[in-house]
């Protein structure tokens, strides 16, 4: 019986005072961000920029939150043909030789969708870099999360990236539609 207290006591907390101020990622603040479109939400560290003008360009467009060499990358597609091929679009963007980039590419679920996620590393003025993302599909909206830092930041970036993935918020996935 303690335990289910306990446990309820638990959840109580996480609603009001929200994951990442309970477990968060450090010291680190977060801002939460909703989509002018409506496609999506997500929180980001409350230090880090994103360019306020959204240009949708055939249905698709791109938000991209920094910090100066980090980033994280929302690109949102909703310009989806009929005969769509998730699995063949990934793969033929994500294998083929990238100049300089080392990418490992794998089959995936996320949020209960067919996903794809990526690893890849790559050298930029003598800097080591990392990176990472995830591609699913919602049957009619294609999202790709990128993000990418300094190698020797990977362990701390890696957190605030993990936790920006974990409070992505999909909406219905077609508000870019309407809104044209």
């Amino acid at each position: 019986m303690q335990r289910n207290n306990f446990i309820d006591h638990f959840i109580d907390l996480l609603k009001t005072f929200g994951l990442h101020k309970i477990f968060g990622a450090g010291p680190q603040k977060y801002s939460d961000f909703c989509d002018p479109i409506g496609n999506f939400s997500i929180s980001y560290p409350s230090q880090w920029y994103f360019d306020r003008d959204i240009i949708v360009v055939d249905g698709s467009y791109t938000i991209s939150f920094e910090s100066g060499k980090s980033a994280f990358v929302i690109a949102v597609d909703t310009n989806i043909s009929n005969d769509f091929d998730f699995d063949k679009q990934v793969t033929s963007e994500f294998t083929g030789p990238k100049s300089g980039i080392r990418s490992d590419l794998k089959k995936s679920i996320f949020h209960e969708m067919r996903a794809y996620t990526r690893e890849y590393s790559y050298v930029s003025g003598q800097m080591d870099y990392f990176g990472g993302g995830i591609i699913f599909f919602t049957e009619n909206t294609v999202f790709s999360l990128s993000w990418n830092g300094p190698e020797k930041e990977k362990e701390r970036l890696n957190t605030i990236f993990q936790y920006m993935v974990k409070t992505l918020s999909i909406n219905n996935g077609d508000n870019i539609k309407k809104n044209l």
